[in-house]
């Protein structure tokens, strides 16, 4: 071992020298601390030591072993190999990288693991970072062979170490404590086509302070202190590769006072780089684009890092242009935005403390920029803190949840949903659809990517959607899941007739609340479970509109309750595979025909009536069959309990009950009847018992007997003719 090489483990160019270190000849491995302290060192540092002009004597020790045994024509293989995108495929599959990297590992005196030789995500960053030094040096060189001569040779030795690092599986972390290459740490790590901060080397920056009124172009390094001001009328402009270093707790500010412009024209190739002369969250305070800024400002291929200091990293008051802008490492949030440029795209958010976007007005939720990702975040969320909606709005699917923040009201536009979009919503907060005004709403997840509704957190319950009388009876819900709402509250109430298709309420406090407009045609595959009480509330007219195919069990109360009142038009009461529980006494309006389903049930409260013929020229047809017979009963299974069927005199003739089951009736005093009868009606194959009174009571005028295919048992007799 040579301890030599142990003990300048202090500097990084020393460090490189490790990897010269070993027996000549033998082929032995470097020591391991020194191989360990090698392999935690940057990328970047170890290429900016390859490619100086004077490199130190340590690392051309190194470099000369690696000529000693990589023969030439492998070299300049590495030399010319590209750094830019799509050369994943070839670290894989090209034998000649494998063959090199052997060859480099041998020069170097370390082994290779075969099973660890192809790593391409950690090989890609490593790859990366050595790019990031040779863009400085030769800002349009996509390999070794773009730099200057020299430098190649060099770039390609640099390129041979990182493929033993990344062939042996290790993999470069984000903080080198305890060495130099700490300052390395940070927004600097990361996967390809990230833009990453690199060495903060600000020595000669030109320093830009105070309050600036005349326009100003900046290039090359830059330093700011303290708060600099950008007012009216200046015009500030951006050339490609500028790096502009934030010192601790400074703010660049843009239309301060007055109107002010910024034109950052980064490019892919060299973008430009603001970030924390320490790579530390929120080393600084905050990148601000004032109201007044120039409607004609952008932000193109920006990096803002190390920002956030006290309020977002980015906040935009007004709606400029953005274009590849990364917010990274914000020690709050990572953009706060009233309003982005239409044509504002690729915004990607890592690591801030808080949300990657928060959103305070309209504006900035319908123009929020694609693209890009949020990822890595404290919170990775979209917070959405506005409350009213005027006009279209889109929400897109952006590959993270939106958290709202208060509850929202829409008043005018269509609201758009995209499939896949997951909503979450603070305790007892309520979305209402058309609150004053017309409007649509349009949620249309798939099958494979719903729209999901859910509260911000496990231990929360949000309130409810609400569709209001002025939402267009076009709007549908299809492919959307509500849960963990209902918070004192039906989860969904709609009072508009829209069409609803594959939705699902779950685990909610309350479930599906309609009007007696209830549901438009074509609404199917409804399904409610897990609800603390039943899972739909419908007003009496509204009934007919529930999905014959709807699931509607597993709650604490699986019936589907009919609000006391009207019928007020004509339709079938659907079998839904629960009961309905009637919670007081339902009436009809004039000529409206009522069809009970085969199979349907009816759960009756206490002293209610069922009546029907109520007014003039009203129908009631209730056709059961002997497998699916129609049923009614008391909430309690007490004689008694409620006060039965009222076949009113209005009744047409045309009305027909067969094969019922009805029980507990009777009640409201002597002479009560399960069936009061005052019209021409058809009876049969009907099973009445546990009355308090006479099974049937009719009009002795009718001369109606009922016997001979009914099934008659009540406390007074069968029948009591008058």
């Amino acid at each position: 071992m040579n301890l030599n090489c142990v003990r300048s483990w202090s500097t990084i160019a020393a460090c490189v020298a490790v990897l010269a270190c070993g027996d000549d000849g033998d082929n032995k491995e470097a020591p391991q601390e020194g191989r360990a302290t090698i392999l935690n060192s940057s990328a970047a540092m170890i290429a900016a030591s390859a490619l100086s002009d004077m490199p130190a004597q340590d690392f051309v020790v190194a470099r000369s072993r690696v000529q000693e045994r990589v023969p030439a024509p492998r070299q300049t293989y590495a030399r010319g190999f590209s750094l830019g995108a799509g050369r994943a495929a070839s670290l894989v599959a090209d034998p000649e990288v494998t063959t090199t990297r052997r060859l480099a590992a041998s020069a170097l005196g370390v082994s290779l693991d075969p099973a660890k030789e192809v790593d391409v995500v950690e090989t890609q960053k490593s790859i990366d970072a050595l790019l990031f030094e040779v863009q400085k040096i030769a800002p349009a060189a996509t390999s070794c062979d773009g730099l200057p001569s020299g430098k190649a040779e060099a770039c390609a030795i640099a390129f041979l170490i990182l493929e033993v690092k990344r062939s042996e599986g290790n993999v470069l972390p984000t903080t080198d404590a305890g060495t130099d290459a700490g300052s390395d740490a940070g927004s600097d790590a990361g996967t390809a086509g990230e833009i990453k901060c690199g060495p903060r080397d600000f020595a000669g920056a030109t320093e830009v302070t105070g309050t600036i009124t005349t326009s100003q172009t900046w290039s090359g390094k830059v330093v700011i202190k303290s708060a600099v001001y950008v007012n009216d009328p200046a015009r500030i402009t951006i050339e490609p590769g500028t790096e502009i270093f934030m010192a601790v707790d400074s703010s660049l500010y843009f239309s301060w006072n007055g109107a002010a412009g910024v034109y950052a024209n980064g490019t892919a190739a060299a973008p430009i780089k603001i970030c924390g002369q320490v790579a530390e969250k929120g080393f600084w305070n905050t990148l601000t684009i004032g109201e007044n800024t120039t409607s004609d400002s952008y932000l193109r291929n920006v990096l803002i890092a190390e920002g956030g200091g006290s309020v977002a990293a980015l906040d935009l008051k007004d709606d400029i242009t953005l274009d590849n802008v990364q917010v990274i490492d914000s020690g709050k949030d990572g953009v706060l935005a009233s309003d982005f440029k239409a044509d504002s795209k690729l915004l990607t958010v890592r690591g801030a403390a808080g949300y990657p976007v928060v959103i305070n007005k309209q504006g900035a939720l319908v123009r929020l920029p694609r693209g890009g990702t949020f990822a890595g975040n404290t919170s990775d969320q979209i917070s959405v803190s506005f409350q009213y909606i005027e006009g279209d709005v889109t929400l897109y699917n952006v590959g993270v949840p939106y958290a709202q923040q208060m509850t929202m009201y829409q008043n005018s536009g269509n609201f758009v949903v995209e499939a896949g979009v997951e909503w979450r919503l603070k305790s007892d907060l309520t979305l209402n659809f058309a609150w004053n005004g017309a409007s649509s709403v349009q949620m249309k997840g798939t099958a494979t990517a719903p729209i999901k509704l859910v509260p911000v957190d496990a231990n929360s319950k949000w309130g409810g959607v609400t569709v209001h009388e002025q939402v267009a009876t076009t709007s549908v819900l299809s492919y959307v899941e509500l849960s963990g709402g209902g918070q004192g509250r039906p989860v969904l109430e709609i009072k508009s007739p829209i069409k609803l298709d594959h939705v699902s309420l779950k685990q909610n406090g309350e479930g599906l609340e309609l009007t007696k407009l209830g549901l438009a045609a074509g609404s199917s595959a409804l399904e409610v479970t897990g609800t603390a009480g039943r899972p739909v509330v419908v007003a009496a007219g509204g009934v007919y509109s529930l999905p014959s195919d709807s699931k509607l069990t597993g709650n604490t109360i699986d019936q589907v309750q009919i609000t006391a009142g009207y019928f007020e038009t004509s339709g079938t009461i659907p079998n839904v595979g629960v009961p309905y529980y009637v919670n007081g006494s339902t009436y009809d309006s004039a000529n409206v025909a009522i069809t009970l389903a085969a199979g349907t049930q009816f759960v009756m409260a206490a002293d209610a009536t069922w009546n029907a013929g109520w007014a003039q020229g009203t129908t009631l047809t209730a056709l059961g069959t002997a497998t699916q017979p129609i049923k009614f009963r008391g909430e309690q299974a007490l004689t008694g309990y409620w006060r039965g069927l009222n076949l009113d005199s209005s009744l047409t003739s045309n009305s027909k009950l067969d094969y019922l089951e009805l029980s507990d009736a009777g009640g409201g005093g002597s002479g009560g009847a399960a069936i009061k009868v005052d019209a021409t009606v058809a009876i049969t194959n009907t099973k009445i018992s546990n009355s308090s009174g006479y099974c049937i009571d009719s009009l002795r005028t009718l001369m109606l007997d009922f016997t001979p295919t009914n099934t008659l048992t009540c406390a007074l007799g069968a029948l009591n003719l008058h």
